[in-house]
């Protein structure tokens, strides 16, 4: 899905470039628990993260990014490491009067603690069979 924002004044005009406009309201209402406004900051946020973790991202770059196994490799590593090591200020919790601080896998119920480098590396993945 692709939101084209656009400001004019002192409006801001949102439009769905690419994508259905009723999937994105739900997928809206799914995620914030109520009707909103399609926003781009998420994503701004997202791009941002991936291209500091990802230099084959970033347009003036040594990192070979023309090789695809090998970035999206890379970025499933990034995408790991972003899930179950890096704790997030924003999803700690409060427990016992004192701030305990959560990853997006935690916080999502995916695992109850925060990884180490040693333990994703070493944790074995069957690979994915595609339907044909």
């Amino acid at each position: 899905m692709q939101v084209v924002k656009r400001t004019s004044r002192d409006r801001i005009e949102r439009r769905i470039a690419f994508g259905d406009l009723f999937e994105a309201l739900h997928l809206i209402e799914a995620s914030q628990g109520r009707p909103g406004t399609v926003n781009t900051a998420f994503v701004e946020r997202l791009d941002a993260t991936l291209r500091t973790w990802l230099p084959a991202l970033v347009r003036r770059s040594r990192h070979a990014g023309s090789d695809g196994e090998r970035l999206e490799r890379h970025f499933f590593l990034v995408l790991a490491a972003y899930n179950l090591i890096r704790p997030h200020r924003s999803l700690r919790v409060q427990v016992n009067g004192r701030w305990v601080d959560r990853t997006p896998g935690m916080a999502a119920g995916v695992t109850d603690h925060a990884w180490t480098v040693a333990e994703l590396l070493r944790r074995r993945i069957e690979p994915c069979v595609q339907a044909a």
